[in-house]
């Protein structure tokens, strides 16, 4: 999670359910008894990983390098 953190800049919750896929049910069946998905959420969170700014900006910098390459190579051209 701290990876995906970083990479991505954004703050990433764990959730506290190993069974995403069935609250995610539990949830939409709940919004039929409920105005909207705020008051039918059942969601807690355990840790929660902030991005650290100055990986994400490695992690950005690698990516163009790499997004460089691959429009290198589809267009078949050599460094």
């Amino acid at each position: 999670a701290r990876l995906l953190a970083d990479i991505t800049g954004y703050k990433v919750q764990i959730p506290k359910t190993t069974e995403t896929a069935l609250l995610g049910a539990a949830i939409i069946a709940a919004e039929a008894l409920y105005t909207g998905t705020d008051q039918a959420a059942m969601v807690s969170f355990g840790p929660t990983f902030i991005p650290d700014p100055g990986q994400h900006l490695i992690y950005k910098k690698l990516y163009r390098q790499y997004r460089t390459v691959e429009d290198q190579i589809l267009k078949g051209e050599e460094e």
